[in-house]
């Protein structure tokens, strides 16, 4: 068994996109938790939006070097409560 890390001798500007697009997600995720801290559902639904799509656009780096071939990021409103889909 190897622990070469799937990422190793990946390509900078692959790297530092995938790295974006995680940190997007991560950041639209606490603005999503403090606009509903607020009482703001609309704001928070936009926050998600973006969070879903970050998270695609880390799907779509981590497919083009074949590290996760297997996984999708769910659409808006998949894998959340009934009572919380938009």
């Amino acid at each position: 068994m190897s622990d070469a890390s799937p990422l190793q001798g990946a390509d900078p500007a692959w790297l530092h996109a995938l790295r974006n697009a995680v940190n997007a997600a991560s950041v639209t995720v606490a603005a999503a938790r403090s606009a509903l801290d607020s009482g703001d559902p609309t704001r928070a639904g936009f926050f998600l939006d973006e969070s879903a799509g970050a998270c695609e656009r880390a799907s779509k780096l981590l497919h083009t070097h074949g590290v996760c071939s297997d996984i999708s990021a769910p659409g808006p409103g998949e894998g959340m409560p009934e009572q919380v889909r938009p």
